[in-house]
């Protein structure tokens, strides 16, 4: 009986060892990488306890050294389970951590109407989306992207886009579809930007709506208008550089952070000089002119993004560039939003 008492407080001693010893282990599991680290570490420990064994003595040597080995095996085992859901939770914790970042992103994303009428063969109206998108991932958005054909224009539907770009275009279908758009955007302070055509018909939609101009027109639209708002230009300045400078302290300026740029035109035509004068103590302001006094810039300060331009900001997604004027537009756009 005291025999059997040692022994079983021998084994107890034994077991506590163990027991602490795989307390170690699952330890150790934490700053093993890979499952190759723990079998490389098994591997020491199986020659480091090699060498403690008595070689003189046949039952330290040949029966602990088998008790050990289905020690070690058997701990291995343990930690190979043990990395295994060390992996898994990582995984569950790197896939949460994707949604939450997928979340917080969806709800980041802006919708933008794109006025015209949409041509695949035009590189223009393949920039439009890149330059906007670019914008967007630099800014940390999403950016859902609809075509509105100028014949299709809804003030209903306008109602459930962020932000209205009138884009470039020779002719539009409808010319009073993109007048409604222009105006809805206009009189509802939607974050709006024209470019080419875009501006030419905030413009005619200005002095229409607001000026009560009715008879305003285009001359490339119509020959024979008794108001050609729109006219050819002097300068003819098409896919040329044009120097422009800006009024300080405009809202394209602050936004340029700089008054004196050059950007490439498309078209040749633009405000009529003649009827400059109309739009005098208006809330319309021109805010960039040529060296031959054109007007390029317009702007309607009181609308946090009312800006349109002669020329073509999306360009410049050809040299990898985003354009400070179409960053800060989406940024409105999701301000407006949030």
């Amino acid at each position: 009986e005291e025999i059997k008492s040692f022994i079983n407080k021998i084994d107890k001693n034994i077991i506590d060892l163990i027991s602490k010893r795989f307390d170690y282990v699952k330890e150790s599991v934490k700053f093993q990488n890979t499952e190759d680290d723990i079998l490389l570490k098994n591997k020491k420990e199986d020659v480091f306890l090699n060498k403690g064994f008595d070689k003189n003595n046949d039952f330290i040597s040949l029966i602990n050294k088998d008790i050990y080995k289905v020690l070690l095996t058997s701990f291995e085992k343990e930690e190979m389970k043990i990395f295994e859901k060390k992996q898994e939770e990582k995984l569950l914790v790197e896939k949460i951590i994707k949604e939450e970042k997928n979340k917080v992103k969806t709800n980041k994303t802006i919708l933008i109407a794109l006025v015209g009428n949409y041509d695949e063969e035009s590189p223009l109206h393949k920039l439009i989306p890149q330059s906007l998108e670019s914008a967007c991932d630099k800014l940390g958005f999403n950016i859902n992207i609809e075509w509105i054909d100028t014949r299709r224009v809804n003030v209903k539907h306008l109602k459930s886009f962020d932000a209205i770009w009138c884009t470039p275009g020779a002719v539009y279908k409808s010319t009073q579809g993109a007048l409604n758009a222009i105006n809805f955007a206009r009189v509802n302070n939607i974050p709006f930007l024209g470019t080419c055509a875009g501006y030419q018909h905030c413009l005619l939609e200005f002095a229409r709506t607001e000026l009560a101009f009715n008879q305003a027109d285009s001359s490339e639209l119509n020959k024979n208008a008794d108001m050609p708002l729109i006219s050819e230009l002097k300068s003819k300045l098409v896919e040329k550089a044009d120097e422009i400078n800006l009024i300080n302290n405009s809202k394209t300026a602050l936004i340029y952070k700089n008054t004196k740029i050059n950007e490439n035109s498309e078209s040749s035509y633009g405000l009529n000089p003649y009827y400059i004068n109309i739009f005098d103590n208006s809330s319309m302001s021109f805010v960039g002119f040529n060296s031959l006094n054109e007007v390029k810039v317009l702007e309607i300060k009181e609308n946090d993004f009312f800006i349109a331009t002669a020329y073509l900001p999306e360009k410049s997604i050809l040299e990898n560039k985003t354009h400070p004027l179409i960053e800060e537009f989406v940024k409105t756009a999701y301000n407006k939003k949030a």
